[in-house]
């Protein structure tokens, strides 16, 4: 999931130094590569952001099975 959300962004990226190349007039060598640069940069990110993300989530998980658990002793105790 991490290198799939750093794959798009990275191709967003590219995709908006195309575009913008194209609109202004750029030569395409530079154009390119302008766009790799900034595609492996925001393939760096996407990983290190989409790390995080998933950190988060299965803590968060992690936590939330924790409590349900801990609530399920103690409604089975009581009973």
């Amino acid at each position: 999931m991490v290198r799939q959300f750093a794959g798009r962004l990275s191709l967003l990226a590219f995709g908006s130094t195309a575009a913008e190349g194209a609109l202004m007039g750029f030569p395409l060598e530079s154009v390119i590569a302008t766009g790799l640069v900034r595609m492996g940069v925001f393939y760096g990110l996407g990983l290190i952001c989409g790390g995080l993300a998933q950190w988060l989530v299965e803590e968060a998980a992690q936590n939330d099975f924790a409590r349900g658990m801990a609530s399920a002793e103690v409604n089975s105790v009581d009973a």
